[in-house]
């Protein structure tokens, strides 16, 4: 591989890791975990281009996981309610570190909470209207609950006492 290419590759990978914010221990950890090597310079030109190949497939992935989340409300890497979901469906802590098949593991879990929230909005309340109002502003259904009778010349407030 010629070095300009070398270097778009590296620019790739860099980049890639600046989109998921990691940094440092982080970054070593997240390539370490993705090649078993700490430092893109201790790459092949095989070794990158496989690493660029999967991040370019990943990055559907996380286009995919980035607007689910957003339609549940979610802030980003570091909202609790994530971290999770990521930590009970992956066993890892950090979404940054997953593997592609993690990933998909993670997205069709988030496929289903959205489906589930969109049904439960477009679910009308079970019952009747009448009962998510207080008692006192019902209308009554059924023997248990009488209406209130009004004998002539008397309005409603003079019958309920």
């Amino acid at each position: 591989m010629d070095t300009a290419t070398r270097n778009r590759h590296l620019a790739h990978v860099h980049a890639t890791a600046k989109a998921l914010e990691l940094e440092g221990e982080k970054y070593k950890a997240w390539l370490k975990r993705r090649t078993g090597k700490a430092s893109c310079a201790d790459l092949s030109d095989t070794e990158l281009t496989a690493l660029v190949d999967s991040l370019k497939a990943s990055l559907a992935q996380w286009q995919t996981v980035s607007q689910l989340t957003r339609e549940l409300g979610y802030s980003g890497f570091e909202d609790e309610r994530f971290r999770t979901i990521v930590q009970r469906v992956t066993k890892t802590d950090d979404a940054r570190l997953l593997s592609r098949p993690q990933l998909g593991k993670l997205t069709a879990v988030l496929v289903k909470a959205v489906e589930s929230r969109r049904k439960r909005a477009l679910t009308p309340p079970t019952g009747t209207p009448d009962d998510h109002m207080p008692a006192e502003g019902r209308i009554p259904h059924g023997p248990k609950e009488k209406a209130p009778t009004v004998a002539s010349g008397q309005g409603l407030s003079d019958a309920a006492n």
